[in-house]
């Protein structure tokens, strides 16, 4: 857990290191006392430089191993993050939809209820227009009884003598 400590001491490991692979040994373990510290960048940068050495040897093909991985993570990520970005656009999306769902959804009953309300006036207008008609009608026959009667009146009164 001491992961300054231990830079140190690979540090020095490297400088004193024996052979390449010594050498390559301690820079792969110093890279990953940088990634214990969360230093990735500084820790991926220095496993790129150690997988780029020649000739490769087992440091340097784990080095550019977890190297890629890093790279992957970083990448993985940033996917994961503009998703998250994303969802909650979407998210926000569905919200605003669904709060005009709802708006639409009150207006269609405040225009169902005047639909409603226009069609009980319908109906009360049509019957009021029949017993307008029905009165209309019983009008036009008491007129055409009282014009036969005062047709009648009239014949009788002309055949009269003054």
């Amino acid at each position: 857990g001491d992961y300054g400590r231990a830079r140190a001491a690979y540090l020095r490991e490297e400088r004193t290191g024996q052979t390449p692979s010594d050498v390559a040994r301690a820079r792969f373990f110093r890279a990953l006392a940088r990634l214990g510290q969360r230093d990735a960048a500084l820790a991926q940068e220095e496993l790129r430089s150690l997988a780029a050495l020649e000739p490769p040897d087992m440091w340097t093909r784990l080095a550019r191993v977890l190297s890629d991985e890093l790279a992957r993570t970083t990448v993985l990520r940033e996917e994961l993050r503009d998703a998250g970005a994303e969802l909650h656009l979407l998210r926000l999306r569905i919200q605003i939809l669904e709060e005009a769902l709802e708006e639409s959804q009150q207006e269609v009953t405040q225009r169902q209820e005047e639909i409603d309300t226009l069609r009980e006036d319908r109906l009360r207008l049509q019957a009021a227009l029949r017993d307008a008609e029905e009165r209309a009608a019983d009008n036009a026959r008491q007129v055409r009884e009282l014009e036969e009667a005062l047709d009648a009146l009239k014949r009788i009164d002309m055949q009269r003598d003054p």
